[in-house]
């Protein structure tokens, strides 16, 4: 039986689709986990603070334990946007715990995946990251939102996708089932496209990722030509980041699987599993830290 008044560790892993939330005893032993809807502190604060305080409450609830209990706890939150939302310290002073850690689910995912071996970590999912971690120094390239970045991501893919559904419109580009289909869910009419891309959040773009992986498999020469594109680009920052060099190349998010198989081998070879996930890295990050940084 868990000891009432020792401290629970509270991980968070607020992502660009959902938020994970994991409640454990100081002895690692895991009481529940939950999961809720978006937790980008950047793109929506006030959404994603609304997810991550019903993913704590849930929690709490699903371990039998008393929110307002919490006082003593110590909390950690690897948050997608942390790094570049001016409002951190109004979700810090939200959140009523002994100890309140808040980093970027980039750090969390690279002390997760490697701990403090030297590596790669190229994180594919609704956005993208990548890190470098040799002899102590890190490398980033990416993570700075789908307008500036996120290479090879879900968004990228999705947005790719309406761009060629918008040059096949203006018959400069062939079609295929796949623009078909897409356009399609528009009405085939333009001005709803063109909508769509007026609000479409990177979430919303990754919604049609599935799409070209599904077309892709079923040797769609439009897939074809997006996911080729993004497995170039994918390469090329991988060589800038010396992934080879390392030896030692993790990929994770919901793109990685599907990716994976695409590679030249000299890139295959070096494949490892990560040695943990996101919340494993922000809870260890949490249990070595006194103060939060951001």
């Amino acid at each position: 039986m868990h000891d009432v008044d020792s401290p629970l560790v509270i991980a968070v892993d607020g992502g660009g689709t959902k938020c994970i939330v994991r409640l454990s005893d100081q002895s690692d032993r895991v009481l529940s986990q939950v999961q809720t809807g978006s937790a980008n502190v950047a793109t929506n604060f006030e959404v994603a603070r609304q997810n991550i305080m019903e993913g704590i409450s849930q929690a709490y609830a699903e371990a039998g334990r008393a929110l307002n209990h919490s006082k003593g706890d110590i909390i950690g939150l690897a948050l997608a946007g942390a790094e570049s939302s001016d409002r951190v310290g109004e979700l810090r002073e939200s959140l009523n715990f002994a100890q309140v850690v808040i980093c970027s689910d980039l750090e969390a995912t690279l002390k997760g995946a490697l701990g403090d071996e030297d590596g790669v970590v190229a994180s594919i999912g609704t956005g993208s990251f990548f890190l470098s971690q040799q002899n102590g120094a890190y490398q980033r390239v990416g993570g700075w939102g789908l307008f500036l970045s996120d290479d090879c991501s879900g968004a990228a893919l999705g947005k790719a996708l309406m761009c060629y559904v918008a040059n096949v419109y203006d018959g400069m580009l062939p079609s295929s089932p796949l623009v078909d289909e897409t356009f399609a869910k528009f009405d085939s009419q333009i001005r709803k496209l063109v909508n769509f891309s007026l609000q479409a959040s990177p979430k919303d773009c990754a919604e049609f990722a599935s799409d070209i992986v599904s077309a892709y498999q079923k040797g769609d020469p439009v897939a074809r030509q997006l996911v080729c594109s993004s497995v170039s680009r994918l390469v090329e920052i991988l060589e800038f980041l010396n992934a080879q060099k390392t030896g030692n190349l993790c990929m994770n998010g919901g793109l990685a699987a599907f990716y994976q198989p695409l590679m030249p081998e000299s890139y295959q070879a070096i494949f490892a599993e990560p040695k943990g996930n996101v919340l494993d890295g922000i809870t260890s990050i949490t249990l070595n830290t006194s103060t939060g940084a951001l």
